[in-house]
């Protein structure tokens, strides 16, 4: 399975792109914002380790992003 990840700075139009990719090449789409806005709103363990951090608008540390990789079983 090969993976893609599209990097860039806010506004830049990830999401927006990553979206026609996914649907011209049936590809699965994965927004890790999405994945922690999806655990601060149900409460789960990684949703409070990233709430304040999110909430203050700060960019989330490598750690969240490695305790969500192990969440998802990426």
């Amino acid at each position: 399975m090969r993976k893609y990840v599209i990097m860039g700075i806010q506004g830049s139009g990830k999401g927006t792109h990553a979206k026609m990719l996914a649907a011209d090449f049936d590809l699965e789409h994965i927004a890790v914002g999405d994945i922690f806005r999806w655990n601060v709103q149900h409460h789960t363990k990684l949703g409070a380790q990233v709430r304040r951090t999110m909430a203050a608008g700060l960019l989330v540390g490598l750690i969240h992003r490695i305790n969500a990789r192990a969440e998802l079983r990426l």
